[in-house]
């Protein structure tokens, strides 16, 4: 699983860095998910090969961007993902599917197809990684 974050310095400069275990490698030319998505339109790539593509040599700690402070910059994490210009552009929602519930009715309005559906391996990726142990990052949710 390849993930991504947002964050930029309390200057104003944005940056989105592929996140490496306990690191940020920064991303060269990209300053939003916006961006990047746009492209890897324009070019016919998956969103992951060009975050690669753009990936720099320039590592930053995780923990030490969370917490503001890192190569002599403060730092601010952003939501995950925005439109950079004008943010009432973007929404972003999610659905909770931390009941086995909400996945069955889910499932019942696909019961042609066996395969296993987008609300159920989310579910499973949830209960299969449990309840995160403190200070480390759990299953994103279902956005």
């Amino acid at each position: 699983m390849t993930s991504l974050v947002q964050l930029k310095t309390l200057a104003g400069d944005r940056f989105v860095a592929l996140v490496e275990n306990d690191a940020l490698r920064l991303l060269t030319g990209v300053e939003s998910a916006y961006a990047l998505c746009q492209s890897a339109l324009a070019t016919g790539r998956s969103l992951i090969a060009a975050a690669r593509t753009a990936a720099s040599a320039e590592l930053i700690a995780y923990d030490a961007a969370y917490h503001g402070h890192e190569h002599g910059h403060e730092w601010r994490i952003l939501p995950a993902f925005d439109h950079p210009a004008e943010p009432a552009r973007c929404l972003v929602t999610r659905t909770g599917l931390t009941h086995r519930a909400s996945v069955d009715n889910r499932n019942a309005m696909r019961q042609e197809n066996t395969a296993l559906t987008d609300s159920m391996r989310m579910y499973q990726l949830g209960v299969e990684g449990g309840a995160p142990e403190p200070g480390s990052i759990g299953v994103s949710p279902e956005l």
